[in-house]
């Protein structure tokens, strides 16, 4: 084994496979983060997130792919985790605002 085997990471597919690792380790905190806690909308996330494993699958398993098709699907896989973690975080505001609103009525009342 050369040099070129311990510096896999410098090459492109390396790079890749580093970022494609980082994507799924996201995706499986977000996925344990929804079954861990109780959205209102939890269902829903976790159809979405269903879905970007089954992307994420793809760019995996795909050998036959040249790595700038499997970029661009990373690229779209990276912006749905986006969008999902974005719902999380407004799921999250609303029953911190509910939660105040409850407190609020409590304090009136006394």
């Amino acid at each position: 084994m050369g040099l070129g085997g311990f510096f896999w990471f410098f090459t492109p597919e390396g790079q890749f496979r580093r970022r494609l690792q980082n994507i799924r380790k996201k995706w499986d905190r977000m996925r344990e983060k929804v079954d861990r806690k109780n959205y209102p909308s939890r269902l829903q996330l976790l159809e979405r997130l269903d879905r970007v494993e089954q992307d994420i699958r793809t760019i995996e398993e795909k050998e036959d792919l040249n790595l700038w098709v499997k970029k661009k699907m990373a690229n779209e896989v990276e912006l749905e985790l986006e969008k999902i973690r974005d719902q999380m975080r407004g799921d999250e505001i609303g029953q911190k605002s509910e939660v105040g609103e409850i407190e609020k009525k409590i304090k009136n009342y006394a």
